[in-house]
This record gives structure tokens, sequence and C-alpha cells, in this order.
């Protein structure tokens, strides 16, 4: 530890002046969407008079990256990257077809170490601070940013992270593929031919069982960059790129020699980038989604979010470089989904892609740029077969995942129907198969807080566990015998928290927030409060608490107003399962109330909650169910007691039962889902 506390002093002697300056801009990272940034706030003069902090720990010297981007002569990144752009072509190559242009487009080659050197320049234009350290941890305190490192902490009013991304776990419909590459920039005995064409992509090398395509930059008569490129799930290394590419090169070069070696790895990720959203910390580059995941390019979306960054801060408008989701992310999709699974595919596909379509239409394909009316022509032109098997899986995982809240409406319709036709049958079906869904997964989701608290699906029975969960419950029913109006109201406020943290979990719609989980919620529990006012005034007086001040008209209409918020949320946010939920409790409108609230409860949160432990233990339903079964009998147990013991005012008795026993189990779920 004293040997790296005095290798940091070394490296960093600023900091014995003032460790813990304040700093008007921090950037976590050294890279090229670092540079992009401070050259986009500087074409504004938004570094004048700024103290700016670098950190990173590595020096950047060596010519690690090379970027490459296409664009038209009058566009801003063509004039405002000029100081960094090494070469440029105006014709492409894809295999061994004829040269191509693609005027009035350009396609411009950067290299990292011109990236490195212009950073360098704005560090010692500006006077910039830059530390040799590990960006840890970033704390918002008191509207400053704490910056935890190795060595110390530094504070800043605005960050810019560009740590490398970590990523949430893979939905079934989403991939984590590598784009994989290894290059050798070569002098030539021959000159070179076609110096002004780029060889974007020659699959005609030996595929190893991946998608794998050779790259050429011509720099000069007898300099170029060769590179094998891998799409796939392993990375390539040293052993195979070589003899693929001495062969490849010997071939089309002749006599060679090496002098550098390129080497990187590029995410193909569709899975959702995980950042905790911290105020005043702004993401950027491959942290802030830049990295097109179907080919790797970034280069030009890192400089069109500095830019954006930028205007935001010149004109004092809110920062934000969050991709939204559109119609490529779902081509995306589905070309990750094929070269996952038929690597082989992906040779004809991107062979075809440039044979039967222009190269400059090809590029603002790649780009985004194109109409509804050129994509069509475009992916019409490609293998039909892989296409339609990834987008078959894709829709299925897709139902799948709305299945429960399909099936929820489907059911509810069902019993609404049997309600009506066979009025006398009704609650013995009705009792009978929640009495069913219960005992299966409506008690034993909470039944499983042992495991929950422990986070080992082999603990055992404890006794200690058992009495802390009943005192837990004992008080919350003392709160009840003292003053039911504040038992009512937490307990509602804990449902509503717990019950949105759960759904917001399984639709991965902003999770770690309370707030917005407790005002989904909210949403809930009053659709299915004010949907049944008379049944629930009768609970409340029975419970000795207050009452709704509605008519039975007024809530059923602000039944329908919070579904129709339910809808437009769903809409929002694309949760179909949303929607889903919101018509389905206003169809229970027309249930009574513990049935609607049974409905939910077991077809949406226990089934929700119970695959999220399943999933997190790594277990199956039936391991579960047997670690659940012991404390699932005894809360069977304990509710015949209080259902003896209580007067015709059941209903009541039962939602007093359930928040006794809820209160300990919400405060566990709630520890789970913030660690999940």
């Amino acid at each position: 530890m004293k040997r790296e506390a005095l290798f940091y002093l070394i490296k960093n002697p600023m900091s014995l002046i003032n460790p813990s300056q304040h700093y008007d801009y921090a950037f976590a990272g050294a890279g090229a969407s670092t540079t992009l940034q401070l050259m986009s706030l500087e074409r504004r003069g938004l570094l004048q008079n700024k103290s700016v902090l670098i950190i990173d720990p590595d020096e950047k010297i060596k010519n690690d990256k090379t970027y490459c981007f296409w664009s038209n002569t009058s566009d801003a990144i063509t004039n405002n990257c000029e100081a960094i752009i090494s070469y440029k072509w105006n014709k492409i190559i894809v295999n061994n077809d004829v040269q191509e242009s693609i005027s009035p487009l350009a396609y411009s080659h950067v290299s990292g170490s011109d990236v490195y050197n212009e950073l360098r320049r704005i560090i010692h234009t500006y006077n910039i601070t830059r530390i040799f350290d590990s960006v840890l941890t970033i704390e918002h305190t008191n509207d400053v940013l704490n910056i935890n490192t190795k060595a110390t902490t530094y504070q800043a009013k605005l960050m810019f992270d560009s740590r490398p991304p970590t990523y949430k776990p893979l939905l079934a419909n989403e991939s984590h593929l590598a784009q994989s590459f290894i290059g050798y920039v070569i002098t030539t005995v021959e000159e070179i031919t076609s110096q002004d064409c780029v060889r974007l992509m020659d699959f005609e090398v030996a595929q190893q069982g991946y998608t794998q395509f050779m790259y050429v930059l011509p720099f000069n008569a007898n300099t170029a960059l060769v590179e094998l490129t891998r799409f796939g799930s392993d990375v390539i290394t040293p052993n195979e790129a070589e003899p693929v590419l001495k062969e490849y090169i010997q071939s089309h070069f002749g006599e060679y020699t090496i002098v550098d070696i390129e080497k990187g790895c590029i995410p193909m990720s569709n899975a959702e980038i995980d950042i905790d959203e911290i105020k005043n910390v702004i993401p950027i580059g491959a942290r802030a989604g830049a990295i097109k995941s179907s080919t790797g390019y970034a280069f030009k979306n890192m400089f069109y979010q500095a830019e954006q960054l930028a205007d935001n801060i010149q004109h004092q408008q809110k920062l934000t470089t969050k991709h939204n989701k559109n119609r490529f992310t779902f081509y995306d999709r589905l070309l990750l989904l094929i070269l996952k699974d038929e690597a082989e595919m992906g040779k004809p596909i991107f062979k075809t892609l440039f044979q039967k379509n222009k190269a400059v239409n090809v590029l603002h394909f790649i780009e985004e740029k194109t109409s509804i009316v050129q994509d069509l022509k475009i992916l019409s032109s490609l293998p039909i077969k892989p296409f339609l098997k990834a987008l078959y899986f894709d829709v299925n995982v897709k139902l799948k995942s709305i299945g429960s809240p399909v099936l929820l409406i489907l059911f509810t319709i069902l019993l609404i129907a049997i309600q009506a036709s066979i009025p006398a049958s009704f609650d013995i079906i009705q009792y009978t198969v929640f009495a069913i869904g219960l005992f299966l997964v409506g008690i034993p989701h909470g039944a499983l807080d042992n495991i929950v608290e422990s986070g080992d699906v082999n603990n055992g029975i404890k006794l200690n566990f058992i009495v802390k969960y009943l005192l837990k419950a004992g008080v919350y029913f003392i709160v009840w015998l003292i003053h039911p109006g504040t038992a009512l109201v937490l307990f509602l406020l804990y449902s509503a928290m717990h019950f949105g943290q759960a759904d917001m979990q399984e639709w991965k719609a902003n999770k770690s927030r309370i707030f917005e989980s407790t005002v989904w919620g909210a949403i809930v529990l009053s659709m299915l409060l004010l949907g049944h006012v008379s049944e629930t005034n009768s609970v409340l007086k029975n419970m000795d608490v207050f009452v709704i001040p509605l008519s039975n008209e007024s809530g059923l209409y602000a039944t329908l107003f919070l579904s129709i918020v339910g809808v437009s949320w769903g809409l929002y946010s694309r949760k179909i399962p949303m929607i889903m939920i919101s018509l389905t409790l206003l169809l229970a409108i027309y249930l009574p109330l513990l049935t609607a609230f049974a409905l939910y409860f077991i077809g949406q949160h226990s089934i929700t909650g119970w695959a999220h432990l399943k999933n997190s233990f790594n277990s199956n339903n039936i391991t579960l169910f047997k670690k659940a079964l012991p404390y699932n009998l005894g809360a069977w147990f304990l509710f015949s007691i209080v259902l003896i013991n209580m007067d015709n005012s059941w209903t009541s008795s039962f939602f007093i039962f359930v928040s006794c026993i809820s209160l300990p189990h919400v405060l566990a779920m709630n520890k789970f889902y913030k660690e999940d």
C-alpha cells in the first residue's frame, strides 16, 4: 500500500498541493469520447476560466486504436475533426467486387495517437489537471460530486463518465458478442495498388467457426493496415490470427515487414447498460451507448453526443446522452441473434448487403439515416431464412415476456363470464382457484424470506429468523390495535412500494427509483380500492378507520382515469405488460374486491416475485417450494387461528393478517431488489 501511494505521488505531484480541489468539469477516462467532448467545449469557449480534471490510469502513449467514420465534406464532423483525421478515401471495395465510389462521402481514418496528441494539446492549453488513477465510486452530496479514486477523493460540479460499460443480465432475445481484431501495419516491397480505395470487408478468409473478414486501409504507396476482424462470442487470439494474416498479406501484397501491431475488442451488445443514475454524472462514449451493436462503429456517435452535450451546457439545458430505441435497434437485435446462433450466416449476409445495394445506401443504412422505404428495399435483398428464424425467436420471447399479463386478463374475462352465467357456482370456483394459487405461489413467494435474507438457497429452518419475523408482525399488529388509521396508511404505503418494485424489476423500468415504483404501486392499489368503493368502505368500517368519501360512480370514474394513466405510462415507456395490467384492473371492477385483489396479488405480483427469486438463486420451482413449505404451512396455520377467533368481518381480518405478515416480507424483498 505504501509503494502504491509513493508511485501515485511520483506520477501526480499536483495532488500534494490541493488534493481536494473543487473542479468545474471532471472526466473519468482519457480516450476518444473525452477528447471529443473537450474539443466540443473548446469550440464554444466553455473551457475558458474553468477548472478541469481528467482521471485515467493510462498515460495514452501508444497508438492502440484506429477509429473510422464516413461523412460528407460539409458535415460538422469533417470540419471539426480535420486536425485528427489521418487519411481519407472516396472509394470502397467489399470482398473481390469492383471498386465503388462513395462520393460525396469520404471514409476517414483517425489514429489513437492523434486523438491522444489532441488531448495533450487541450490539457496544456487550458492547464487541465490530469491524474493517473482509477475512479472507483462517485457520490452526489450537497450538490457536489465526490469522486473516489484508489488514492484520494476529488470534487466536481459536473462529471463526464467514459469508463467501460457493464451490462445488465441478458434477456432471452439479447446478445453480447465481441468484435475482436488483430491488425498489422505493414510496409511492402511492391507498390500497393488502389491506394485511394478501402477494402471494407473481405470474407475470403478462413471463418474458423465465426464471422471473419479482412479490413485493409492503404496509407500510402508502401504502407497499409491489414486487419483480421471477428464477430463472435470468443475473442480472436494471436495464434488464430497470425496464419490467416500472413497468408492474406503474402497473397495480396507480396513481401512485407510488420512495423506495428494493433489489437482490440469492441462490445457488440444490445443488452441494457447497467448504470447508476447519479445527478450531474453524464455517461459518454460506449457507456452512453455510442457503439452501434451490429457493426462496432462509434466515433461519429461519440462526436455528435459531444456536440449535443456542449450545446446543452452552452444554453443551460438538461444534459442527456440517452439513446432512444428505434427500428434500427430491432434490426440490430435480429442480426446479432443470427451471428450468435448461426455464425456462418454472417458472410453471406454482409456480402449480399453490399452486392445488391449501392455502397452509399448501405453506409446510410448502417448510420441509421434511411427511410422505412429504403430500409425495406435493403432488407428485402438479404437472405430471408435466417432473419425469419431470428424474428420468430424474438417475437416468441416478447410474447413470453407478456404471457402472464395476457393470461391474467383472459382469466379475468373468464371469471366475469362465470359470474354472469353461473352465479351460484362462482364463489366455489373462485375460492378454490385462489386457495390453490395462494398455496402454490401466493404465500410461498413470501415464505422464502429466510433464503432472501441469508442469500443461501440451502439455508434451513432457523428459529431466530422465525422469532424475529413474528416479532415484526406482532409489533405491527399492536399498531393496528392502538391506532388502526396509522396502521392502514403504513400498509398502503409499503404495499404500493413493494408492488411497484416487483413490477418495475420485471419490466426493467427504472427499478432503482423507489418513487416511480411507489407511484405505479399506488395506481394499482387505487384502482383496486376505488373500483370497489362500497366494498372497500365496508371493510374500512369494520377496521374502525376512515372511509373513502366517494360514491360508487365517482370511484368508477377515478378507476377509469387511473387506467388511462397506466396505459399511457405503458405506451410511453414501451412496457406492454403495464398496459395489460392497467386494463385487467379496469375489467376487475365487475368482480368483487377480494377477487380483484387476488387476481393481481397471485396472478401478477406473486408469480413475478417467485420468478425473480428462482432466477436469482438459480434454482427450480420444486426445490424452492420445498424450502418454502414449512413457512407456507405455518402461515396457513396462523391464518386459520385468526379466522376462528374473528367475527363475520373476515374480509377485514384477512387484510389485517396480510398486512402483518407482509411487513417483514416487504423489508426483506426491498433489500433483495436493491442488491439485485
